[in-house]
């Protein structure tokens, strides 16, 4: 099975079911079309079932309007809170906010 993803736009182009003996011809068919594109992922799966696929492979099926980097961004935001409390010294780089992110998390635990 070929899986074509645009990142940027967090959906799922085509999602194409091969016989064996074509299934790399076509990947790689795919990957020529959009190898400008650093967005697009062209991704071969070897399954004999669709529901496998989006069991293993959840995050190319989501709804359209899905935005792949909001775990990143909130991991920052809550990052930009804890340094705001804990008076850090702009500018703050994504390691360091991921690091007051996990002293949050860890502090809450206890």
């Amino acid at each position: 099975m070929e899986l074509v993803f645009d990142h940027h736009h967090g959906r799922l182009l085509s999602f194409d079911e091969h016989p064996v003996e074509d299934a790399v011809t076509a990947y790689h068919r795919s990957e020529a079309l959009y190898e400008a594109d650093t967005h697009i992922e062209v991704l071969l799966v070897g399954s004999d079932f669709e529901a496998t696929v989006r069991q293993t492979h959840p995050g190319f099926f989501r709804q359209e309007g899905y935005e792949p980097f909001g775990r990143l961004r909130d991991l920052a935001e809550a990052g930009l809170k804890a340094s705001a409390s804990e008076q850090v010294p702009q500018p703050i780089t994504l390691s360091a906010l991921l690091l007051a992110h996990q002293r949050n998390r860890r502090s809450a635990h206890r």
